[in-house]
């Protein structure tokens, strides 16, 4: 019996031993939840066993029970870390002034972390201004004063015109010329003279026009039309519409034709430059805070800086940006501004004052023919400043249109 119980206690014991030993073997799983997913990236390590990972997406991470567990939470580019949960309890505040790391242990029941980030909104000023070498469709704009010597009629003549181009396009000139008189026996002609638009992303010019007085004090009426792509880049300034010309003519009762036939407009160097006036964009993406009323948001304004040297300015309005179609934006209906920034508003004719609304304020000439279109735009991150990664731009004034690459023509 004195040496059964001997036995017996380390039969007891060695039950204990193993016991005890199986308990501290136990395996925990942690799970891991990452949101949205692929937002962050977590890298782990674990002391028992001695073990590291990354994640990437929610999983599980399985290690022995009083184990140490040490995390590192980073967001992706274009996220921020808003919430890592223990359960239901927030350590963001522990992380944030740990470098992004978390540790546990000895862990003794199994938990969840669950990761919560937030997409970054892109934000920011651009700016663009239009050149030749960011190959967007040219807008041309031939408003301006004209003036030289032409031949008419084989004999060499000086003229000085005014040509205006209006919100849709269309053109009317109004000058005079050596020899030339209008039906009431003055000096000045006028009249419609056709219209600029785009054909084939290129600004096309349609010219048309009649008159009717005298030429050297001879009975006149005449009419012409030409039509051809004006040339922004050529190593001939002189030749800038190449194209058709046609029209009739009768000069004292005699009558001539001349039919369609191609060849080239030719404008005095010195006017070459008023073919091609610079115009420009300014985008601003901001994003609002939220307040008792309203969520966190973001807006998108802009100005379309006109070659007349006018800007329409497009009110803010709300936007949203997708990690896989960015942002679209429309602006249509601006408030005009003159050329010095400020407001333009709606005269009253009689007076010359401002008109007001029922609430006595001014009311603002808004261009009606101006619009912008932005879709697709990506966005970087470089450094702590956003940089458009790509994007298309469609744009319509002076009644032409165009459209180019948006990453290339904004700053």
């Amino acid at each position: 019996m004195k040496t059964t119980i001997p036995i017996l206690l380390k039969a007891a014991l060695l039950v204990l031993l193993v016991t005890g030993s199986s308990a501290l073997a136990q395996s925990i799983s942690w799970s891991v939840n990452i949101l949205p997913p692929g937002s962050s990236v977590i890298t782990w390590s674990t002391t028992s066993p001695v073990a590291n990972g990354t994640l990437t997406k929610s999983g599980k991470i399985t290690f022995n029970s009083l184990s140490n567990i040490d995390f590192h939470f980073a967001a992706n580019p274009g996220y921020q870390l808003i919430h890592v949960l223990k359960n239901a309890e927030d350590e963001i505040v522990w992380v944030n002034s740990h470098g992004g790391n978390d540790s546990f242990g000895p862990v003794k029941k199994a938990h969840t972390i669950t990761v919560i980030c937030e997409q970054l909104n892109p934000t920011g000023n651009f700016t663009g201004t239009y050149t030749d070498a960011k190959n967007l469709t040219a807008i041309a704009d031939v408003t301006g004063n004209y003036n030289g010597t032409t031949t008419i009629k084989n004999t060499s003549r000086t003229y000085n015109a005014d040509v205006a181009m209006d919100d849709s396009g269309k053109l009317s000139a109004m000058g005079t010329a050596t020899g030339i008189a209008n039906k009431d026996g003055g000096p000045l002609v006028s009249g419609s003279a056709g219209s600029v638009k785009t054909v084939d992303d290129k600004p096309y010019a349609d010219l048309k026009g009649s008159f009717k007085g005298s030429v050297d004090g001879k009975p006149a009426t005449t009419s012409g039309a030409a039509s051809g792509d004006l040339v922004f880049e050529t190593s001939d300034p002189q030749t800038q519409l190449a194209g058709t010309a046609s029209g009739s003519a009768v000069v004292d009762g005699k009558k001539s034709t001349a039919k369609p036939t191609a060849g080239n407009l030719n404008v005095p160097a010195a006017d070459v430059f008023k073919l091609k006036k610079s115009w420009g964009l300014t985008l601003s993406i901001v994003e609002v805070p939220a307040t008792a009323k309203v969520k966190k948001h973001v807006t998108a304004s802009g100005v379309l800086r006109l070659t007349s040297g006018e800007s329409s300015k497009f009110l803010p309005k709300k936007v949203t940006y997708s990690k896989k179609t960015g942002y679209i934006v429309s602006f249509a209906s601006g408030q005009k501004l003159d050329t010095l920034g400020n407001p333009v508003y709606v005269k009253n004719p009689k007076t010359g004052a401002n008109k007001l609304d029922s609430k006595g304020n001014p009311i603002s000439v808004i261009d009606k023919k101006s619009t912008v279109k932005i879709s697709k735009m990506l966005l970087n991150r470089s450094d702590r400043a956003w940089v458009p990664a790509s994007g298309l731009m469609e744009y319509k004034f002076l009644g032409q249109k165009g459209k180019g690459d948006l990453a290339s023509f904004l700053d």
